[in-house]
C-alpha cells in the first residue's frame, strides 16, 4: 500500500446473542382434596341406612322414616332429609322416590326389631295394636282392639289408632287395618331368607 495510507482494520463479527431459554413450564396445581364427608346426625343417619336396607331400591320418604324409626312429618325428620340432600348423598327419582347415592354394604334390614322399636316408642294403646297387626296379619279395627283386650270405642284406643296413623304405620284396605307395605316386604323378604337356609 502507498505510503501514509491508513490501513482498515476489517470490523470482527459480532458474537450472536445466546439463544434465549425456554421459559419453564409451570408445575400443574394439585388436585384440590375432596372435602371430608360431614358426620351426619342421628336421623340422617337411619334415612340412609333404611334406604340403603329396604326391601326395594328407592322408596317413598315416608316409608324410609318407618324404617327409620322417624315420624314422616316432624321437623327434624325434614332437617334430617335436608342435611342429606344438601350433601349430595341423595338421588331423587322422577316418580317422587329417593334412593341412597352410595351402595350400604348390608342386607335388608329385619323388620322385628323394627317393629319392636316403634311399639316401645309409641307404647299406650298403639303398642299392642301394633304388635297385634304385625304378627296375626290385617283386621278390622275393633276386632284388632278385641284381641288385645281393648275397648274399640274408648278414647284410648282411638288414640293409639291413631299415633299409629300419624306415624304412617298402618294402612287401611277393605275394611281391615294392616302394618306399612314397606314392613310387610321386609318381612316376606326375611321369610322367604329363612326358607332358603332351613
Amino acid at each position: 500500500q502507498a505510503e501514509g495510507q491508513a490501513v482498515l482494520a476489517r470490523p470482527a463479527m459480532a458474537a450472536a446473542p445466546p439463544a434465549p431459554r425456554p421459559a419453564p413450564r409451570p408445575e400443574p396445581e394439585p388436585e384440590p382434596a375432596p372435602p371430608p364427608e360431614r358426620r351426619l346426625e342421628g336421623g340422617a343417619h337411619a334415612l340412609l341406612e333404611a334406604l340403603g336396607r329396604g326391601p326395594r331400591d328407592a322408596l317413598t320418604r315416608a316409608e324410609a322414616a318407618v324404617l327409620a324409626g322417624l315420624s314422616p312429618t316432624a321437623g327434624y325428620t325434614r332437617a334430617a332429609w335436608k342435611a342429606l340432600a344438601a350433601d349430595g348423598r341423595l338421588v331423587e327419582r322422577a316418580d317422587g322416590r329417593v334412593e341412597a347415592r352410595t351402595a350400604v354394604d348390608a342386607g335388608p334390614l329385619d323388620p322385628d326389631p323394627v317393629v319392636e322399636a316403634w311399639a316401645a316408642k309409641l307404647g299406650g294403646a298403639a303398642a299392642p295394636l301394633l304388635r297385634r297387626l304385625w304378627t296375626a296379619g290385617p283386621a278390622p279395627a275393633a276386632e284388632a282392639a278385641a284381641d288385645v283386650g281393648l275397648s274399640s270405642t274408648a278414647g284410648y284406643t282411638r288414640t293409639g289408632w291413631k299415633r299409629l296413623r300419624s306415624a304412617g304405620l298402618i294402612v287401611r284396605a277393605a275394611g281391615a287395618w294392616d302394618v306399612a307395605p314397606v314392613l310387610r316386604q321386609l318381612q316376606h323378604l326375611k321369610r322367604a331368607d329363612e326358607g332358603a337356609y332351613s
